[in-house]
């Protein structure tokens, strides 16, 4: 039976809260999870901003050739699990004994997901239509057709409708296109009133100014 210890910021964490996972049919016992609370989340969560730190630090190349390594591990590699090791083919039966899948489907998921990780260099150049990848690492850049392009926002500061910077620090610049907060962004000397309808989530003033909602009255004052 694999015991499997909570992993807390890739360190393994060993609960006073264990659930056991049962085969679907008989009933035996296969894992034992270490499960962590809503406090210990949120204690871990306050460091989230680290791990996208060391995430950023890393270029997209290493990344997708992290991702092809994993792939190839995941299809034919035996790795630790827990306190125990696992071949591709007791992933598979112990998949299929904790969740009723087929073995057939199991494998066949196997297959699936190592092909997405082994090829998601070129996953990723076909959904971006070829962008550069190290634009997706630093959130904004030139695509093809000269339009400026920006990666989702994380929230960073209050709410504004345009927000314009003219600055080269580029952890500032970072910050600004992490926030959720802006509706849309001008790095650089670009006028406010400056629109590019070419750009994706580009705001719209009525709809700021009037936004829609529901009203009803009173038969006294109607």
């Amino acid at each position: 039976m694999i015991e499997l210890p909570a992993i807390r910021w890739g360190e393994p964490y060993r609960s006073l809260e264990v659930d056991e996972i049962n085969h679907f049919y008989t009933g035996e016992p296969v894992a034992r999870l270490h499960t962590v609370g809503a406090g210990i989340v949120r204690r871990d969560s306050k460091k989230a901003r680290n791990a996208r730190h060391l995430l950023q630090a890393m270029s997209p190349a290493e990344l997708i050739e992290k991702c092809n390594a994993a792939g190839e591990l995941f299809e034919s590699g035996t790795l630790t699990v827990g306190d125990s090791r696992q071949s591709p083919n007791d992933f598979v039966q112990q998949q299929s004994a904790t969740t009723g899948m087929p073995i057939s489907m199991c494998k066949a998921n196997v297959k699936k997901n190592a092909f997405v990780l082994k090829n998601i260099g070129q996953i990723l150049d076909c959904l971006t239509r070829g962008l550069e990848p190290n634009i997706l690492a630093r959130g904004y850049g030139e695509e093809s057709r000269g339009v400026t392009v920006s990666s989702k926002m994380l929230a960073a500061m209050q709410y504004s409708l345009v927000c314009t910077a003219i600055t080269n620090d580029d952890d500032f610049r970072r910050d600004l296109i992490a926030s959720t907060e802006i509706d849309r962004l001008n790095l650089g000397p670009i006028p406010t009133p400056q629109l590019d309808w070419l750009q994706p989530h580009e705001g719209n003033l009525i709809e700021f100014l009037y936004r829609s909602r529901a009203l009803q009255l009173s038969h006294d004052h109607a």
